[in-house]
């Protein structure tokens, strides 16, 4: 399920701007930059990087990594209880 990027929304709104200007700003369509902050398109680096040097915040504070996925990808394997770990041969 898409997440909406509060963030973006949030920092866009207080600066009383919408995604047009934002988004023309930056050299890309409004509708990209709509799909972004409604997290049904992913951006490129470079357009992250675009984003958060126009609104002036670092790219972590604008585009948070989603911890379930970092989580899932780089957990270690369980080890299962019934197997003994592998010994090294000497």
């Amino acid at each position: 399920m898409a997440r909406c990027n509060m963030a973006l929304v949030k920092i866009r709104t207080e600066r009383d701007l919408n995604q047009g200007e934002v988004a023309e700003q930056i050299g890309i369509s409004r509708s990209y930059y709509n799909q972004i902050e409604n997290g049904t398109r992913t951006p490129s680096l470079p357009v992250c990087q675009a984003i958060a040097r126009f609104f002036g915040k670092p790219i972590d504070d604008l585009f948070p990594p989603d911890q379930r996925d970092v989580t899932r990808e780089f957990s270690p394997p369980s080890q299962q209880p019934d197997k003994p770990a592998a010994s090294v041969a000497q």
